[in-house]
């Protein structure tokens, strides 16, 4: 039964505010910008006089020789909250003349924050410390609410530019490139923390390593410490990106993901530009374009969620679903010609059982694409019982989410655990975590070759 759909936010500003449209279906949460600034006509002399300038404007909140941290507040005229930019200028004397905010001065943001200053949020706060950064469904909503957050953010760069040039008594040009960006969707669900943690125990389709993070953030005291953050790191070391799945509210399940620095911003997608922005609109157009660039990734955290949130299948149903990959190492039935499997085929099917029921996927690049076992692992695919993926040379294989309940039965049927907690009893290890002190395992001899 689909979830009830809360209200409509009824002194919503969007309506009739000059170039608001539908926008794409995300939110910003966190921002990081890179801010070079250029003031010309002042000499290294000039900074003392300009730091004391910028205090006066109200842009920066103490200053120390060479940089200043941020801390400008400006009301904005869709609320009744001053909005703050933080972070911090570093200031030096140009090679030609003038004095400039080098690359490594950075603004912070908190977009999602705004916004709850600007609407009706539908909802309580959210858990934990991040109580502030959510306003909920209804998830119509959420193209207006981004084009809200990024007219807001424009205005609100504009402003402080504003502020410097006056300080500065002198045009101040900008460069401005998003440094580092989380951009969320958060999806109404009945039990939240529940799904989180059938997430948690489920198989990552994308992405080769994964972790499970507790934290205690209810306000029920009695439940504090049960609810997880599931992040999914992506690949790529030097263009890091996260996927993260928590429960922000008992009734919101965030989607998010995360851009950890400018290269896995430009690395997102065709649609950005390389080329700084000049000004708070310019800015905007880029980080719209960083939102059209993630729906898809969103969408697909959100159709994997529809998945977690299924009935769980059966051990049974699992080995129907195994079955081509179990049949390659059977011998055939007696009476009957046919090849007999080799140790080869043995060793690989065993292999490929042990990762996908230890760690819900298998990397199959080390077989051939004519070999007995990744034919079996396409015909699974083909009867829907595995997911298979490309990336680069990679050839992936995964369980569904739905299998989850059945992965962990069958892998504790076929090698127990033995799991030594000091003080108490024994437990069954995912309710610890991958690595978790004093875990003893008993595995076969696949154990000692590592998951890539």
């Amino acid at each position: 039964m689909p979830p009830p759909t809360p209200p409509r936010r009824p002194d919503s500003p969007l309506a009739g505010v000059p170039g608001l449209g539908p926008a794409a279906d995300a939110l910003f949460d966190r921002l990081e910008v890179t801010c070079q600034i250029d003031v010309p006509g002042l000499a290294a002399g000039d900074i003392p006089a300009l730091l004391a300038g910028l205090v006066a404007e109200g842009v920066i909140a103490r200053a120390k020789p060479g940089w200043a941290d941020v801390a400008f507040a400006w009301r904005c005229p869709r609320s009744d909250a001053d909005l703050v930019l933080s972070g911090r200028l570093k200031l030096s004397a140009a090679k030609k003349s003038g004095v400039r905010a080098i690359s490594a001065s950075v603004l912070r943001l908190n977009p999602l924050e705004f916004l709850r200053s600007q609407v009706t949020p539908v909802g309580g706060p959210g858990l934990g410390g991040g109580g502030g950064n959510v306003v909920g469904p209804p998830e119509e909503d959420r193209p207006l609410l981004l084009g809200l957050q990024l007219l807001t953010v424009s205005d609100l760069v504009d402003a402080f530019l504003a502020a410097v040039a006056r300080a500065a008594g002198s045009p101040a040009r900008a460069r401005l490139s998003p440094r580092q960006a989380e951009l969320c969707r958060d999806l109404w669900r009945d039990d939240a923390p529940k799904l989180a943690h059938a997430l948690a125990g489920g198989s990552n389709p994308w992405t080769r390593v994964g972790r499970v993070r507790h934290y205690a953030a209810a306000p029920d005291t009695e439940r504090d410490g049960n609810f997880v953050t599931v992040t999914w790191q992506g690949d790529v070391a030097d263009a890091p990106t996260r996927m993260k799945f928590y429960a922000k509210r008992a009734d919101l399940l965030r989607t998010e993901v995360c851009y950890d620095n400018a290269a896995a911003i430009r690395a997102a997608g065709a649609g950005l530009s390389s080329q700084p922005a000049a000004d708070g609109a310019g800015l905007a157009a880029r980080l719209l374009a960083l939102a059209e660039a993630t729906v898809p990734v969103l969408d697909a955290m959100a159709a994997h969620v529809a998945e977690a949130g299924r009935p769980q299948l059966g051990a049974l149903d699992l080995l129907v679903a195994l079955a081509p990959l179990l049949r390659s190492a059977a011998p055939p039935p007696a009476g009957r010609a046919g090849a007999r499997p080799g140790e080869a085929t043995h060793a690989a099917v065993r292999d490929a059982l042990y990762h996908l029921l230890e760690h819900g996927r298998y990397d199959a690049s080390a077989l051939r694409t004519n070999s007995t076992v990744r034919k079996a692992l396409g015909r699974a695919v083909a009867e829907g019982g595995l997911r298979a993926e490309s990336r680069g040379r990679a050839a992936l294989y995964s369980l569904l989410p739905d299998q989850a309940d059945a992965r962990r039965v069958l892998r504790l049927a076929l090698w127990p655990q033995v799991v030594v907690v000091a003080g108490g009893p024994a437990a069954d290890p995912a309710a610890h975590g991958d690595g978790a002190a004093g875990r003893r395992l008993t595995r076969p001899a696949a154990r000692a070759r590592a998951t890539k």
